[in-house]
């Protein structure tokens, strides 16, 4: 079995390519097999800023003031715009780092979200006080209430940072606002498709390894849709299973071309959302149509008890990194399409053929920094092999995958207009 090359093709290429325009910033997950590397998901609302290095968060600063700068405005004041999660004190622990790298960056930030009063037990008034998984304290405010003030002149927003993925689509208040809002709310959930964005992504893939005569596979992952899906009706399931038959005989023969020996597998996801949900493994195409109904169950809603009607069948990417002697896999950040840091999802309750992100995950940060043996503030708990011999080519692959994400929303906006 071949293992697989680092990228030698200068940076000239994906360049030009930026310039064309990138998110405003991402996070990429990244499968390597050995033989093969591929990104299997790509938000552009990241939730983990917490799991970053402290030298990743001060980076991130850097970056964000550089964006923020270009833009021109001369208000010192970002609006942060989360997610509802109240009780998920992880997720306010990310909203209270991105806080810090705002804050950092040397702008004024207030927290808002889309909640009202009946979403507290005691509620006295906005902002309310809500207390973070390592017990910082978040003031956050009532969206709604915000940009009334903004309107009335009470408050002066320059930008709004988006870290709410707008799975319920986008709130009212947002969509005459006219204040700039990275990511633009068109890339949210209610609106992208993972396949859309896979689809973008082998074209780039392909554009940029054929130049350098590489099989683009190699760095990517098959993949197909299925649409118009009731994971409970037994037909629905028969015709994904036929679709799944067809993607595991592609990905058996390039198996076969590079003498893979182990059997090839698929993840079933649904085709929008985070969180990891709705996504389970498969070896056989037969599975599908005798999944039982507890699985069926977890497979038909997702975050917010969406229902998921449409599914996006991948190509499974065994995971050969290890940390701690635990299946393992890597989370690229970006901003502006730029490397701000990453770290490891580890899962010591998983195979390196099954959902990473999931119940039993933790996470082991990456040192930016050159000296992590001199550095105190990430000595303890950061990971000292950042400088692996892949690195480069997980910071590649996310950088292309930026470039497919930004295509992807393009094209989106045309077909929103």
């Amino acid at each position: 079995m071949k293992n697989i090359q680092n990228i030698h093709q200068p940076d000239e290429w994906i360049i030009s390519r930026e310039k064309q325009g990138v998110p405003f910033c991402s996070s990429v997950d990244i499968r390597d097999a050995g033989f093969k590397v591929a990104v299997v998901d790509t938000n552009l609302f990241p939730a983990g800023f917490n799991n970053l290095c402290e030298e990743s968060l001060t980076k991130a600063s850097l970056v964000l003031r550089k964006i923020l700068l270009s833009k021109g405005n001369e208000s010192r004041t970002v609006l942060i715009v989360a997610e509802a999660h109240t009780r998920n004190l992880w997720y306010l622990e990310n909203v209270f780092s991105l806080r810090s790298i705002v804050l950092q960056a040397g702008y004024d930030v207030k927290i808002v979200a889309p909640l009202d009063q009946n979403d507290f037990e005691n509620f006295q008034g906005f902002p309310v006080k809500l207390q973070t998984a390592l017990g910082n304290t978040l003031e956050v405010g009532s969206l709604s209430e915000a940009v009334k003030r903004q309107k009335k002149g009470d408050l002066n927003v320059g930008f709004v940072i988006m870290n709410n993925d707008l799975m319920q689509g986008v709130p009212e208040e947002l969509l005459n606002w006219r204040v700039p809002i990275y990511p633009s709310p068109i890339s949210g959930w209610h609106f992208r498709r993972k396949s859309r964005h896979f689809d973008e992504m082998n074209k780039v893939v392909s554009d940029f390894f054929t130049k350098d005569k590489k099989d683009p596979w190699l760095y990517s992952c098959l993949h197909r849709v299925c649409r118009n899906v009731d994971i409970h009706n037994e037909k629905d399931r028969l015709r994904m299973s036929m679709e799944a038959e067809n993607l595991l005989g592609s990905i058996q023969k390039k198996y076969q071309e590079y003498g893979v020996t182990q059997k090839p597998f698929l993840f079933i996801k649904a085709d929008y959302g985070t969180y990891g949900m709705g996504v389970h493994a498969f070896e056989d195409a037969k599975e599908i149509t005798q999944i039982n109904r507890k699985t069926r169950n977890f497979l038909h809603k997702g975050k917010s008890s969406k229902v998921v009607n449409q599914f996006l069948l991948q190509e499974g990417v065994p995971s050969s990194v290890k940390v701690k002697d635990k299946c393992s896999e890597v989370c690229v950040y970006q901003m502006n399409n730029e490397y701000i840091g990453s770290f490891y999802r580890v899962n010591g309750n998983k195979n390196d053929r099954q959902n990473l992100n999931s119940k039993g995950m933790f996470f082991q940060k990456m040192c930016t920094s050159d000296q992590i043996n001199l550095n105190s503030r990430c000595a303890n708990d950061c990971s000292s092999d950042e400088k692996n011999s892949k690195l480069e080519l997980y910071k590649k692959l996310a950088r292309l995958s930026g470039i497919a994400a930004h295509q992807e929303v393009e094209e989106m906006k045309l077909r929103w207009a």
